[in-house]
């Protein structure tokens, strides 16, 4: 039933201390017509493919935002090679 599960995710709310992602929580849905079916408590991580320098393996790097980066971003992206 698509109502019911559009009702059951609108109503959820989850704070911050209960996730693993970088959010503020989880709530669907706000005031504003753009807010409608968003969580307005979440964000988003930036990843990059990096070759790690020890074996050359391609590691995915969360390069923002700064507290939570694992690598810096390399710009321009210089290849695999």
């Amino acid at each position: 039933d698509v109502k019911a599960i559009q009702s059951a995710a609108n109503g959820l709310e989850m704070p911050a201390s209960e996730l693993i992602l970088p959010w503020r929580g989880i709530r669907f849905g706000g005031e504003q017509q753009n807010e409608r079916g968003q969580n307005v408590l979440g964000a988003g991580l930036v990843a990059q493919w990096q070759s790690a320098m020890e074996s050359g393996v391609p590691a995915l790097e969360i390069v923002y935002p700064p507290q939570f980066a694992t690598a810096d971003l390399i710009y321009p992206f210089p290849g695999w090679e």
